[in-house]
């Protein structure tokens, strides 16, 4: 007999104790329109953490390059994730080296 499982996600974001009226850094998707045939039951649960002063734009581009690969990949939820991680470690190295070319 299986159960069915079910998640609840509930988001609180302090800074030095005082809570942040959003949590950028943090994100729940369910699949799109184009990509619910394949993947309808899927939930993609996203945290970002990352070391020094990242603004708000710069996570939502690391998140959006994660989900929509996540989405666009075909395959077991593994494959998924490691195109997720991939996409999102790619934007990160590429943005990373345009700083440094920028500080020299």
């Amino acid at each position: 007999m299986s159960v069915p499982l079910d998640s609840l996600v509930g988001e609180v974001h302090l800074i030095e104790g005082v809570r942040q009226s959003t949590t950028p850094a943090t994100g729940v998707f369910t699949a799109p329109p184009a990509r619910r045939a394949r993947r309808e039951d899927d939930m993609l649960y996203v945290l970002i953490d990352l070391l020094g002063d990242v603004s708000s734009a710069d996570l939502q581009t690391v998140m959006e390059q994660a989900t929509h690969a996540y989405w666009s990949t075909q395959g077991s939820v593994t494959a998924a994730l490691r195109a997720a991680l991939t996409a999102a470690n790619q934007w990160l190295m590429e943005y990373n080296t345009m700083l440094r070319c920028q500080n020299d």
